[in-house]
């Protein structure tokens, strides 16, 4: 089993939105692997309005499976 974890982080100082989007990829065997990703934005400011309160989906989970053959 071969497992890659990555973490990326995203900060606007200007409008203090926070994005932080962590995943992890397992390869079973070769052939099956399967992904699982969230990706998360934050208002970390006192602002009425930002690109952050704008946006309908604030939060997303993903998973992804793939064969190869």
């Amino acid at each position: 089993i071969n497992t890659d974890i990555n973490l990326s982080v995203l900060y606007s100082p200007d409008s203090g939105a926070l994005t932080i989007m962590p995943s992890i990829n397992y390869s079973f065997s070769g052939n099956f692997s399967v992904n699982l990703a969230y990706t998360g934005m934050f208002d970390l400011s006192d602002n009425d309005f930002n690109e952050i309160t704008a946006l309908p989906v604030r939060h997303l989970i993903s998973t992804v499976f793939t064969y190869s053959f």
